[in-house]
């Protein structure tokens, strides 16, 4: 009976879990997880931070479900290494679990900076469960905040503290909001809805000192400001899970790198979700595009791959994400804001309204789009840049629809 293992509970390797399932009846599935929960829906971390969601609606699938399908899920397990020559992982507690085939859906973990004081009680970053539960016990006895970092999960956690009611400052490294996937006029819209609810954004401008002995009581900035807060929210990126891989033959670069059948650089480890580093149909280059339904679907790739003999490809992702902040439709699909002159843009703004449209194309092709206060026609704008479809002759209806 063959052995499946995989790291990471998270959609990438539950969905493997359920591919490899369904493809092989009667093998060992093994879910390893470093999360102090089973499976739960990280993208909604905000609401259950602002009280929009409450603890019991996190959670994807009921205990049954990995029950009913013979999915072994062991919770708070760290892998600590992967000896890919005895087809085997290391535990922290030293157990070793030999495996047939291995999926690494490890995910990714935020970034902190090497700010002096950043070690300050008071100073948190958010990427788990139990994380935004913390910040919920810290935001009900804190009064004022500052997030540092303007892109997209810095923004919907600030819209979160400042449902909880704390008085909100956002620091922005960069001249614009969630740069570089907004260009100015989308990133004006978003400033003006952010400042008109109350919170203080500050553009070109970051952390250098978190102040404080037994708790946080300040943030000095690169500008000379001294922000009295008791609460700081670090936000300034992720980077994938790959440390417990860098003495192996695993190649890995910022993700483990894998082919069309989501294979790593050994036959029997595949690789899916926020720790892959796959081909990007923009970019034609090995990128890692993180999202819920890319993660999804290289679980199943990967996971049907495991289990059949019968290969499925990746043919490639574009970078995709849609939200609202602030009530505002965010929908940014491939590259949004390219920073050379060899592309092209087809723009059209209603102020008033806090509507913005883009398209970017490069030699006719659609490439990117940009849709701020209406998102239509998204999963056609999607298709498009996925199959490279000439949009020369359509362009502008393609505007008018979005």
């Amino acid at each position: 009976m063959k052995r499946y293992v995989i790291i990471g509970s998270g959609p990438a390797g539950v969905t493997g879990a359920e591919a490899i399932r369904h493809h092989n009846p009667t093998g060992e599935v093994l879910i390893l997880s470093l999360e102090r929960s089973p499976f739960y829906y990280r993208t909604d971390l905000d609401l259950l931070v602002g009280g929009r969601m409450t603890l019991e609606q996190m959670f994807v699938h009921p205990p049954e479900f990995y029950k009913d399908r013979q999915i072994d899920v062991r919770l708070e397990q760290m892998v600590v290494a992967v000896h890919p020559e005895r087809n085997s992982v290391r535990l922290s507690t030293g157990e070793e679990i030999e495996y047939d085939a291995l999926l690494i859906a490890a995910g990714a973990k935020p970034i902190v900076g090497n700010w002096p004081g950043v070690d300050t009680e008071g100073v948190v970053t958010v990427r788990t469960l139990e994380d935004a539960q913390a910040l919920v016990g810290r935001a009900s006895v804190s009064r004022r905040a500052v997030v540092v970092g303007g892109g997209l999960v810095g923004l919907i956690l600030a819209e979160a503290l400042h449902r909880r009611g704390l008085e909100l400052t956002l620091l922005v490294r960069e001249p614009q909001l969630w740069w570089p996937v907004l260009d100015g006029p989308a990133s004006d819209i978003l400033r003006r809805k952010l400042e008109a609810e109350g919170n203080t954004v500050r553009t070109e401008e970051e952390v250098v000192e978190f102040v404080g002995e037994q708790a946080l009581r300040a943030v000095k900035t690169s500008k000379g400001n001294v922000l009295e807060v008791d609460l700081a929210v670090v936000a300034i990126g992720v980077r994938p899970n790959v440390e417990f891989l860098r003495d192996t033959a695993v190649k890995v670069d910022r993700g483990v790198l894998v082919n069309e059948y989501l294979q790593s650089s050994i036959p029997n480890i595949y690789a899916a979700g926020d720790v892959a580093q796959a081909f990007d149909l923009v970019q034609h280059a090995h990128r890692v595009n993180t999202s819920w339904a890319n993660a999804e679907n290289q679980g199943n790739i990967a996971g049907t791959n495991m289990a059949t003999s019968k290969a499925i490809t990746f043919t490639g992702g574009i970078a995709a994400n849609t939200e609202i902040v602030y009530g505002i439709p965010f929908t940014a699909l491939g590259l949004t804001n390219p920073l050379d002159g060899s592309y092209q843009v087809l723009a059209t703004e209603q102020k008033e309204v806090n509507i913005y449209r883009k398209l970017v194309t490069k030699d006719g092709r659609l490439v990117g789009a940009l849709l701020v206060g209406r998102s239509r026609q998204v999963a056609k704008l999607q298709r498009l840049i996925e199959e490279g479809v000439d949009i020369t002759a359509t362009g502008e209806q393609l505007l008018a629809e979005a």
